[in-house]
């Protein structure tokens, strides 16, 4: 990464600058640490406690806010420090969950977009440029994960086709030249695949390009290599000398034209501002004015945000600098707009000696924040950019925008409005007609998971299993498979409870809010009782024995519901324990089971990321139906954050799903469908082999919901 130091100096200089005619000054020391070769947990604990700490770290004085880190994977050292007493962390980390798990903290301010945006600005001009057939290598840390998490989603969306097997993780020392050749074998007949590259750490780069360019070498001659070959796109860690040795193109967020800060950075160094410089130059100013503004009001412990007085029930009490920067940017008035630039500065200054928060508009572009904390950026510039492979500067080709009237625009991606397939009116109305009628009603619930981390898998399987019993299902037609370690867990805030959902108020239409699902719970086997995926198996087969004696023993005239809430593996769907269990249940396995299964109809709903793989596996077989959280390329989404838990209490899909079975358990299954497929943010909800099941417009929940109780 190229030096950031010319645009603090900028910052500096004009910070000073701005402030000569006002009667007190607001001076930024400023102390360089190196997040590369630093104990991050150490120093955090350093400069949030001064004179404290391991003796390498310790700070002589107060640390009033902190710029960084840059990596994703090292915020949350410092946010766990900073967040006990408030103070302000102002970083340009973009991971999506680590913005989404941080987004009601009021000091974590977070200067660019989540990755989110950055793929679908990849994505778009992917598809601009004609594109039809798109693939993702990332690597597997909290940077990559956005672009895992999301990049199924955004292509389809867009109508773009993720190659199968086209979203590979990155290892160090992997020879890719078979995942080029796949590749190339998956390309359109008239474009290439186009492949972006997201990796944590720039120096991961180098690797794969050097293989690209080997394997590119090695296509040479070949008949229709130009149309065969992947086209490179890189995210912004990997806007380094070492891959401008390469030909491929990129994107990284940038200053603001329209208010000249990119021609003047490049008028006065020479060159295109670095990735972070106007963040940089933002975070700065923002950090001044914010003190400013604290120390010209006229009882700085008296602050209102929104209408609402800035109070705490924990020390410090009071509003504090990050507070105070908050209401900077929560200013929505009519106030002097003032620009980054020193004269812009000298009239903020100017405002708040007066008592009036300007309205910022920074070197980065309208300094908007969402409406909640004020914390969260929502508009990004981001520059595309080539490489001619020489190693020379980069080539700008288009600069795009995430605001309303720049080139490209987005919604609010936790706002998404879906676009619902509607089905066929007849599309498996033949199917089913002979069935006999229903005799009893069997239930296999199953979370794999067993980590505190992993709390809304287990969580969504109680919620569901305590459904079943309110609506009629006995336990010995249940089988429940949990870990059950949650309610006795040393995080656990609420021992021996476990909860989906907590508000302030209970919810006359949502009873599950402030439940306890761990009451009055039966569980059939611990998740660890299971030695394999051939147990489920067994259990579904009806295959009793010593060591599983809890199993279903459907008929031809019974119906089955099975629901699993878990993890899920890009290459065969659910995994069979934890994320890093690397073990899947296996594609095959489900098809084989389910085929050999006796009962008159069945429903299967699956909650984890390219659940879609099984809906695709189990297609062809009579009177089942398969209702999956994701597709098969793309993960599905955690919901529920709870601040005090620190941890997702349930899944959009499942949250969907057991509030619509609560207020409508009679729901036809086309409207339940569409009603997840409409509240899923971030995925998309799927109905496989309706053809073979029979019409969703005319069947509903009462095969596999009691409704008269």
């Amino acid at each position: 990464m190229k030096s950031l130091q010319p645009a603090i100096d900028d910052a500096l200089r004009n910070i000073d600058k701005a402030q000569e005619k006002c009667t007190k000054r607001m001076k930024l020391n400023l102390r360089y640490h190196d997040e590369d070769n630093a104990d991050l947990t150490k120093l955090a604990y350093a400069l949030t406690n001064p004179g404290q700490g391991d003796a390498a770290y310790v700070q002589p004085d107060t640390c009033h806010a902190i710029i960084g880190p840059y990596y994703s994977d090292h915020a949350r050292a410092v946010l766990n420090q900073a967040q006990r007493m408030r103070l302000p962390v102002l970083m340009p980390c973009t991971s999506a969950e680590l913005q989404r798990s941080e987004a009601t903290q009021t000091n974590s301010f977070f200067l660019i977009e989540s990755d989110i945006t950055q793929c679908e600005v990849l994505l778009s001009a992917i598809q601009a440029q004609g594109h039809e057939r798109v693939a993702l290598l990332y690597s597997d840390d909290t940077y990559g994960q956005s672009y895992r998490d999301w990049f199924g989603f955004l292509a389809t969306e867009l109508g773009l086709q993720p190659v199968s097997g086209g979203i590979h993780e990155f290892q160090s020392g992997d020879n890719f030249t078979e995942f080029y050749q796949h590749l190339v074998d998956n390309a359109s007949p008239t474009k290439p695949v186009a492949l972006i590259i997201a990796l944590g750490r720039p120096d991961n780069y180098s690797q794969v390009l050097s293989a690209y360019k080997r394997f590119v070498q090695a296509m040479a001659g070949t008949p229709d290599s130009k149309h065969l070959i992947p086209r490179v796109y890189v995210t912004d860690t990997g806007l380094t000398d070492d891959v401008l040795q390469y030909n491929v193109r990129g994107t990284y967020p940038v200053g603001s034209s329209s208010d000249g800060y990119v021609q003047n950075y490049q008028a006065l160094h020479g060159e295109f501002p670095p990735f972070c410089a106007a963040q940089v130059y933002d975070a700065l100013s923002i950090i001044a004015l914010g003190r400013a503004a604290q120390a010209y009001a006229a009882d700085p412990e008296e602050l209102y945000i929104d209408q609402r007085r800035v109070a705490f029930e924990t020390a410090p009490y009071g509003p504090v600098l990050s507070d105070w920067m908050r209401a900077l940017l929560a200013n929505s008035s009519r106030s002097t707009e003032t620009l980054w630039i020193g004269y812009g500065l000298a009239t903020a200054f100017m405002l708040t000696e007066q008592g009036v928060m300007p309205n910022l508009h920074g070197a980065s572009g309208t300094l908007d924040f969402d409406s909640q904390t004020h914390t969260s950026i929502l508009n990004t510039l981001y520059l595309l950019w080539e490489s001619a492979g020489d190693g020379s500067a980069i080539i700008p080709f288009a600069t795009l925008s995430t605001t309303p009237d720049g080139s490209f625009g987005m919604q609010s991606i936790w706002d998404w409005e879906h676009k619902v397939h509607e089905y066929d009116d007849d599309l498996g109305a033949n199917a089913g007609q002979d069935l006999p009628a229903t005799e009893e009603r069997w239930a296999v619930v199953i979370s794999p998971s067993t980590k505190w981390t992993n709390y809304r898998h287990q969580a969504d399987a109680l919620a569901i299993y305590q459904g079943l019993r309110h609506y009629g299902y006995d336990d010995d037609h249940i089988v429940l498979i949990v870990e059950d370690n949650l309610a006795d867990a040393p995080q656990n805030p609420f021992p021996g409870q476990i909860f989906v959902e907590r508000a302030s108020q209970p919810d006359p239409a949502n009873p599950l809010v402030n439940a306890d699902l761990h009451k009055n719970l039966q569980v059939d086997y611990h998740f660890s009782d299971l030695s394999s995926p051939d147990d489920l198996a067994d259990i579904l087969l009806g295959r009793a024995s010593d060591r599983l004696p809890s199993v279903i023993r459907p008929t031809v005239r019974d119906n089955v519901f099975f629901f699993w809430s878990g993890h899920g593996d890009d290459d065969d769907g659910p995994i069979w324990g934890d994320e890093d269990a690397r073990r899947v249940f296996g594609s095959r396995l489900i098809r084989s089971t389910v085929g050999q299964m006796q009962y008159r109809r069945m429903l299967m709903a699956v909650e984890t990321c390219y659940s879609g793989k099984w809906g695709e596996a189990l297609t062809g077989l009579p009177n089942l139906l398969v209702l999956t959280a994701a597709n098969a390329y793309e993960t599905s989404k955690a919901d529920v954050y709870d601040t005090e838990m620190r941890t997702f209490l349930s899944n959009a899909f499942t949250r969907t799903f057991r509030n619509i079975i609560s207020q409508q358990p009679d729901v036809t299954l086309r409207d339940l469908y569409y009603s997840l497929a409409r509240s899923t943010s971030g995925s998309h909800v799927s109905l496989y082999n309706i053809e073979n099941y029979g019409s969703v417009y005319t069947n509903d929940l009462s095969d596999y919901i009691v409704t008269s109780k």
